[in-house]
């Protein structure tokens, strides 16, 4: 199938706006998963990463004052230290660390933004 010619200068040669997309998506469906969303854009001819979808999801929820996403939070409150699964008793980091969670956040927005293998590559290089 051949590509058609853009109507005017400004449509920037026929290059598709792939975050705009994505955004008119998660405006009919907020609540579908990335994977899903990659799947309905490709059947449409438009090939995004999931990483994509998960980022705009993310601050598309964060701009309407709801939850970043990710897993709930406990039902006790936050989490306290205690012994883990195996037995062994958690320890606390270093006086000034940051917080664990925090942490996490970070390393998930890294992944929406690099890729999960990209970044596994990078604590490789560290851990060396």
């Amino acid at each position: 199938m051949a590509k058609s010619e853009p109507e005017s200068e400004s449509e920037g040669e026929g290059k598709v706006n792939k975050s705009a997309i994505v955004r008119d998506l998660l405006g009919v469906n907020p609540d579908i998963s990335p994977s899903d969303a990659v799947r309905q854009l490709k059947a449409r001819g438009i090939e995004v990463a999931p990483s994509l979808v998960s980022t705009l999801k993310t601050k598309l929820r964060a701009a309407q004052g709801g939850a970043a996403g990710g897993r709930p939070a406990p039902a006790g409150g936050t989490a306290t230290p205690s012994a883990t699964a195996g037995g062994a008793a958690t320890v606390a980091g270093p006086a000034g660390a940051a917080d664990p969670v925090e942490l996490v956040e970070t390393l998930r927005q890294l992944i929406a933004t690099w890729g999960a293998d990209a970044v596994r590559r990078m604590l490789d290089a560290l851990s060396k």
